[in-house]
């Protein structure tokens, strides 16, 4: 796990783990901080090191899975193809930091696109939608709902898509 934000998160960093010293690429590394604070849940969580977009995902199960990678249409769409399918229908909880950001409209794009497979349970104001998997994507679902190369008219009615399905939160 790196602060791979660069200069974008150096305000965060600075206040968050301000002892976090970047390298000469501007990156910090945050695991023994993020270790530290998460310390009293200690064996509830597995935390994995490296660079998210050259994530392979070991096909483990995952009960929880905290998404705040999304910031390119690439990475979002990554993220869907190596951790979705590792969900337990009916178990798994997905938190999608970064969904009701107006600044990335891909995430309700490709989350409409798999509506019949997850469930919008708690929103926290501005920020996050709490989803229940109740069903994992298939491969063929997961390619539908790629966002990398939508054209901007395709991405928009995606969006839209998004406001009516989640209009009765």
């Amino acid at each position: 796990m790196s602060d791979d934000a660069g200069a974008e998160g150096a305000p965060a960093r600075a206040r968050w783990v301000p002892d976090a010293k970047p390298d000469s690429n501007g990156v910090a590394d945050i695991l023994p901080h993020v270790v530290a604070r998460l310390a009293p849940w200690q064996g509830q969580f597995t935390l994995h090191r490296g660079d998210v977009g050259q994530a392979k995902w070991s096909g483990d199960p995952i009960e929880i899975l905290a998404v705040d990678a999304a910031k390119s249409t690439a990475l979002t769409d990554h993220t869907a193809t190596q951790f979705y399918p590792a969900l337990l229908p009916g178990q798994s909880v997905m938190i999608h930091q970064d969904f009701l950001h107006d600044i990335l409209p891909w995430i309700p794009a490709q989350m409409v696109a798999l509506r019949h497979c997850f469930e919008p349970l708690a929103k926290v104001e501005n920020d996050c939608l709490v989803f229940m998997c109740h069903r994992v994507p298939s491969a063929l679902e997961l390619q539908g709902a790629r966002t990398d190369g939508l054209s901007d008219g395709d991405l928009c009615q995606r969006v839209l898509l998004a406001a009516n399905w989640l209009k009765a939160m």
